[in-house]
C-alpha cells in the first residue's frame, strides 16, 4: 500500500481551523516549559502567523514577543482531535534574545509530520530537525498550528556560531533593518542538500517541478563575504526589536 501524503496550503490550513471550532484542542500541558497554544475557533480572525517581507527583520521582531536560540531535543508527531498530524518540537533554550530570560525550554507545535504511512505537509511550514540549533521568532500564544512569525522566514539555522536562513543561505549582513543573504546555499549538517535560488531538490517530497541548478558552497556568499556571527545577528535583532 502506498503511503498517504497530504499537502495543505496556508489558505487551506486557515479554512480548516476556522471550520473546526468544535472539539478544539486545549493548550498542551505546560510542565516546566512553555507550550505553544493549539488552535481554537478564533484562529481565523486573530491568530494567523504574521508574514512580513522575507528580509524585513523589524517586521519579524515586531510580531515576536519571544525570540530565542534553541536546540531541538525532540520532534514528536501525534494526531490531534481533528485527525490532523502535528509535531511537538521541544527546544532546549540556549539563548533568549527577546522575552523572559528565565525560560529554559519551549515546545512549538507545528502542523505536519509522519505517523506510520500517513504524512501531512503544509506549504511554508517550518520543520525542525532533532539536535539542530535554530534562531526562532515566535509568539507562544498564537492560536494556529504555526507559532513562528512569518512561517519559514522567521526561522534561521545556527551552525558553527554563524547564521543561515532556513533554506541554508548565509546571512551576510543586516542593512537598515533588512536581512541580506549570500548567493549560494551551504550544505549544512542534517540537511543533505544545498540549493541555488529557484532550484528544487529531486529528493525533496515537499516541492514539485524541474531541477534548475544546484550549487554547493562551504559558507556561501560572494568572495569576501562571511556569514554573520551569532552575536552580531543577536545585536541586530535586539536593535530591530527596540525600534
Amino acid at each position: 500500500m502506498r503511503p498517504w501524503t497530504w499537502l495543505l496550503s496556508p489558505a487551506t490550513l486557515v479554512i480548516g481551523l476556522a471550520c473546526g471550532g468544535q472539539g478544539a484542542d486545549p493548550p498542551a500541558p505546560g510542565g516546566e516549559g512553555v507550550e505553544s497554544a493549539d488552535p481554537d475557533a478564533a484562529a481565523e480572525g486573530g491568530g494567523k502567523p504574521m508574514t512580513p517581507p522575507a528580509d524585513d527583520l523589524e517586521g519579524l521582531a515586531a510580531g515576536s514577543p519571544f525570540i530565542f536560540v534553541g536546540k531541538v531535543v525532540a520532534a514528536t508527531p501525534e494526531m490531534d482531535r481533528r485527525g490532523m498530524i502535528v509535531t511537538r518540537n521541544k527546544f532546549a533554550v540556549e539563548r533568549v534574545v527577546v522575552g523572559d530570560p528565565a525560560t529554559k525550554d519551549v515546545t512549538l507545535t507545528t502542523l505536519g509530520g509522519t505517523i506510520g504511512e500517513r504524512t501531512l505537509t503544509a506549504s511554508g511550514m517550518p520543520a525542525f530537525a532533532p539536535e539542530r540549533s535554530y534562531f526562532v521568532f515566535t509568539d507562544l500564544a498564537r492560536t494556529t498550528y504555526n507559532p513562528v512569525t512569518g512561517n519559514r522566514r522567521g526561522v534561521f539555522r545556527v551552525e558553527r556560531g554563524v547564521v543561515y536562513s532556513y533554506e541554508g543561505y548565509p546571512i551576510v549582513a543586516v542593512e537598515e533593518g533588512r536581512v541580506r543573504e549570500g548567493d549560494a546555499a551551504a550544505e549544512l549538517p542534517g540537511d543533505g542538500k544545498a540549493r541555488e535560488r529557484g532550484a528544487v531538490a529531486a529528493d525533496d517530497p515537499t516541492t514539485t517541478g524541474s531541477i534548475v541548478s544546484v550549487r554547493r558552497a562551504d559558507e556561501g556568499g560572494r568572495p569576501g563575504e562571511e556569514p554573520m556571527r551569532l552575536d552580531d545577528f543577536v545585536k541586530a535583532v535586539q536593535d530591530a526589536a527596540r525600534r
